[in-house]
């Protein structure tokens, strides 16, 4: 149960309200960065998918990477399956 106004209540209070105003501040940080490099003729969406391979997990790189390829796979298979319809029905 929460106490309220002991001192502690407070403290939790101000530390909370201060962490939403830097993750505020971050965003709005984060959405001029992105507008400046557009300015200057870079793709966003290419450095921000750079950088999430960057902080991603190791385990979680090499499973995507895995589904990636057999995705790959599935979709030259189905491509050739295409290619092999049409010949038939031609």
């Amino acid at each position: 149960m929460t106490k309220i106004g002991d001192n502690s209540s407070k403290a939790y209070f101000d530390r909370l309200l201060n962490q939403e105003q830097a993750i505020k501040d971050a965003k709005e940080d984060k959405r001029a960065l992105l507008a400046e490099m557009k300015s200057n003729g870079h793709d966003p969406k290419i450095f921000a998918l750079a950088v999430k391979r960057a902080m991603e997990d190791p385990d979680k790189a090499e499973t995507r990477k895995l589904n990636e390829a057999e995705a790959e796979a599935l979709r030259e298979s189905m491509g050739a399956l295409g290619e092999w319809a049409a010949k038939k029905a031609a």
